[in-house]
């Protein structure tokens, strides 16, 4: 993302040309990766913190200047706000899709590779996770608990 605002930068860009890029280009970027990947909460925090300070400042040096809350910017457009959409949130919802295409729909051949290397034949939410499907993260000696899809589905709920 960093280095396509720097590439912005250069230009003079308004407030709302500036709005268009973030909404166009860097919040799409976001989009495709939460698609496919749970990213971590301090990517999406950084992503935000890029869009932000590109609205604001028109550059990418990290910058406090806000002239309104990042909050107010994310509501839709009939509450005031401009419509940008959060991360966090997009990040679950487009997961929550993922899922439900997995579950649901059976005429892709990607989704049947699923079903056939993954799933094999069981209960798509009462499965437990394949071992190989975990993170790679240390648990300090602990053991990882038996998770299934349905209670990993229940967190992403808000």
């Amino acid at each position: 993302m960093i280095p396509r605002v720097k590439c912005w930068t250069s230009n003079f860009v308004s407030y709302r040309g500036r709005l268009q890029l973030i909404k166009s280009v860097l919040i799409e970027m976001q989009t495709y990766w939460a698609q496919i990947l749970l990213s971590p909460k301090k990517i999406i925090t950084m992503g935000t913190t890029v869009c932000r300070t590109f609205l604001w400042t028109g550059s990418n040096n990290f910058s406090r200047k806000a002239l309104v809350a990042w909050d107010k910017i994310s509501m839709p457009k009939a509450v005031g706000g401009l419509s940008v959409i959060g991360g966090h949130l997009w990040n679950k919802a487009a997961l929550s899709a993922l899922l439900w295409v997995i579950g649901q729909k059976k005429d892709k051949l990607w989704i049947v590779w699923i079903h056939i290397f993954y799933i094999k034949r069981k209960d798509l939410y009462t499965m437990t996770i394949p071992k190989q499907a975990y993170d790679a993260r240390p648990t300090g000696g602990r053991k990882k608990p038996e998770a299934s899809i349905k209670n990993n589905y229940m967190t992403l709920r808000p």
